[in-house]
């Protein structure tokens, strides 16, 4: 992903691709530790105005977040709650970036449904 980061469709996949690898717990961690949330959180930033991009990296985000208290904070600590919020704002009317966003705002617990 970093090495194509202007690529927006391969941001994307490389988004779904992680929620792929995350079904495992053991990956979940690995993927927190070798910059995953960063890399995530950087292609939402610079594709913010693509709703598939912000879709996935919220879904990816969840799932990273899920049962993990240290990815949470990791989230949080690398900007991820901004980031949700101008999903929020810049797609107020896409159900699926409006879906994810939900989705990880609970798993995250920040009560912003």
């Amino acid at each position: 992903m970093n090495n194509h980061s202007t690529n927006a469709d391969i941001q994307e996949y490389g988004c779904r691709a992680l929620l792929k690898f995350v079904e495992n717990d053991n990956n979940e961690v690995m993927i927190a530790e070798q910059e995953g949330i960063s890399t995530i959180l950087s292609a939402m930033k610079r594709h913010s105005s693509n709703a598939n991009v912000q879709e996935s990296g919220c879904a990816a985000l969840c799932i990273l977040a899920d049962n993990n208290e240290n990815n949470k904070l990791r989230i949080a600590a690398a900007g991820g709650i901004i980031m949700i919020l101008s999903a929020m704002k810049n797609h107020l009317f896409n159900a699926n970036v409006q879906d994810a966003r939900v989705w990880l705002c609970s798993t995250l617990e920040l009560g912003c449904e």
